[in-house]
């Protein structure tokens, strides 16, 4: 027993010899593999070392092994060498990929770095190819390119306020060119024959032709306007029924969208178009068996028609607050010896063709027919108004009784001025009257010039007890209070501030030294500034915020730069109906 427990403790101590020789040589490996890695760490840096200054001494050598891996922005300038002018739309060609040249005659490529081939080539010019270096830096390369043909110059401005354009592309024959922030595009074209037709194309404009003169002088031939691509839509009689018509806007194409009938009333015929004039809202009797008009919605964008509202009722133009438009209904019924009246305030969304009811208010009478009897109450809505796209309106109790006055009480009933968005949510009431006044007055549009309150998105709303002059209030900047100014404003006029489609320009009309002054300035109409060029028209409304329109006799429609600068371009002659829309300036068509 004694001899094996020895045996074991032998063997023990031969294991533990063997794990430690074991464990030795793992310690000498690892020590072996850390040698070998620091040697090869040292001969990849001493490798790498020796290529940079390998590749720095023989830069052909540098840039043979570094060109299939390494790419350079390269930028080309293409100019005319006779002339000097830049040469657009060059076709510049490096290792197969190709792009063309901007107005500037500069082209932009990315390249393999070394020695490129580059080729530039452009019809009637005498193709260009050169062997180019593509350094690591920055690489510019200047081209001349020699001209096969006769150079002229185009000049392209904008027809409306004779500004120069840039960007837009000129075809002739097999070539091409892009006019430059001056305007200018220079062209290379066969001498013969003498004149050429040139077509011109832009963003924003619309595409044109002109017949050119192949010269190297400037002549007026060369100068070519190009009309702001859009559409004006206005009301025409010149058929002898009131139509919807639209045209360019230089007045050119022009075309009837909507014939009349013949049985539109000019008292009661309108056409109010949205600010982006995407949409417009018509209202017109066109049905011979109809009492009243009906209201109709036209989307500029494919010139379709659908009938917004119509029915045994009158209705009532708001405006437009944004792409919803507001109107009034107002409708009777009776049936001998009582009656309703019942007046809605209504939104229409014609992207969805759905008409949603923001109020209504119902007035009831009886005794109709009897003298002295007759009595009446309810509610009833007045002046509707459309504020910082807010639809404000005053919603009052009324009463009515010859017989005896003291039989219908309006005692606890409240008369309230409120907010409602387009779309129908946020109904607010802005404030309330817990006294017993009958509404002498409702809203009063935007303030008159000699008020403080004189500013867009700004009422007067005037309240009263029955036989007493009203007191006045004023509601601007979203807060409303008691008019302290002391002057009744229906004693003034009303100023219109129409909005430009972003919201952040006005344009107003003040009558002053004998004539018609039309005004621009900011979002609350301050920074004003007289469009002098304009004086004796009158403001009609924008397109886009680059555009305003002015009209002078209400029946002829101009259009001019925004600041004011230039002269009014006639666009067309138009019908004005007898609806104006005082106050309103969510949309064109109303002053």
């Amino acid at each position: 027993m004694a001899k094996k427990h020895e045996d074991k403790s032998i063997s023990k101590v031969s294991d533990d010899k063997a794990l430690e020789t074991t464990q030795g040589s793992r310690t000498d490996i690892v020590k072996v593999r850390g040698a070998r890695s620091l040697f090869l760490d040292h001969w990849q840096w001493w490798a790498a070392a020796i290529i940079l200054v390998i590749l720095g001494a023989f830069p052909v050598t540098r840039y043979a092994i570094l060109g299939p891996f390494i790419k350079s922005n390269v930028t080309i300038t293409v100019d005319d060498s006779q002339m000097g002018t830049s040469v657009s739309k060059a076709t510049v060609t490096i290792d197969g990929k190709s792009v063309e040249t901007n107005a500037t005659g500069q082209a932009k490529i990315s390249s393999n770095v070394g020695f490129r081939t580059l080729t530039v080539t452009k019809q009637y010019y005498k193709t260009f190819s050169t062997s180019e270096l593509v350094s690591l830096g920055q690489n510019t390369i200047a081209i001349k390119l020699v001209p096969l043909g006769r150079l002229v110059s185009l000049t392209v401005t904008n027809k409306i306020t004779g500004q120069p354009v840039a960007g837009v592309e000129i075809k002739v024959l097999d070539t091409s060119a892009t006019s430059g922030t001056n305007g200018v595009a220079n062209i290379v074209l066969p001498p013969s024959p003498s004149t050429q037709k040139a077509t011109l194309s832009g963003n924003g404009y619309n595409s044109a032709t002109a017949q050119i003169q192949v010269v190297t002088q400037k002549v007026s031939a060369n100068t070519i306007a190009v009309t702001p691509s859009g559409k004006i839509y206005f009301l025409s009689n010149l058929s002898g029924n009131i139509d919807v018509a639209k045209t360019n806007l230089d007045g050119t194409d022009r075309q009837v969208v909507l014939a009349g009938t013949g049985n539109e009333n000019q008292n009661t015929t309108s056409l109010l178009a949205s600010r982006d004039w995407k949409y417009l809202a018509l209202l017109a009797r066109r049905n011979s068996g109809d009492e009243d008009p009906s209201l109709y919605v036209i989307d500029t964008s494919n010139d379709s028609v659908s009938t917004m509202d119509t029915g045994n009722a009158s209705f009532q133009s708001i405006g437009w607050a944004g792409d919803r438009f507001i109107y009034q209904v107002n409708k009777t019924s009776t049936d001998g010896s009582t009656s309703s009246s019942t007046q809605e305030l209504k939104s229409y969304d014609p992207a969805t063709k759905s008409i949603t009811v923001l109020v209504q208010a119902t007035t009831y009478a009886e005794g109709l027919g009897e003298c002295c009897n007759e009595a009446s109450q309810g509610q009833a809505l007045y002046g509707a108004y459309i504020i910082n796209g807010q639809v404000m309106y005053v919603e009052g109790w009324t009463e009515h009784n010859y017989g005896d006055p003291d039989s219908l009480s309006l005692a606890g009933k409240q008369n309230t001025v409120n907010l409602v968005d387009a779309d129908g949510s946020n109904a607010t009431v802005v404030h309330a009257f817990s006294l017993n006044p009958l509404i002498r007055y409702g809203n009063y549009g935007p303030t008159y010039s000699s008020q403080p309150y004189d500013e867009p998105n700004s009422i007067y709303v005037g309240f009263g007890e029955y036989g007493q002059a009203p007191t006045y209030y004023v509601y601007e900047n979203g807060q409303w209070g008691p008019d302290t100014d002391g002057t009744d404003p229906t004693s003034g006029s009303y100023l219109t501030y129409l909005l430009s489609p972003s919201g952040n320009k006005t344009l107003w009309t003040k009558y002053a030294d004998g004539q018609n002054t039309p005004f621009t300035g900011a979002a609350s109409a301050n920074n004003a500034q007289i469009v002098s060029s304009a004086t004796g028209y009158s403001a009609y409304g924008w397109f886009t915020d680059n555009y305003i329109l002015v009209s002078q006799n209400s029946s002829s429609l101009y259009i001019m730069k925004s600041d004011g600068s230039g002269k009014p371009f006639k666009i067309t002659n138009y019908y004005k109906s007898d609806i104006s829309y005082n106050g309103y300036g969510g949309g064109y068509g109303g002053q």
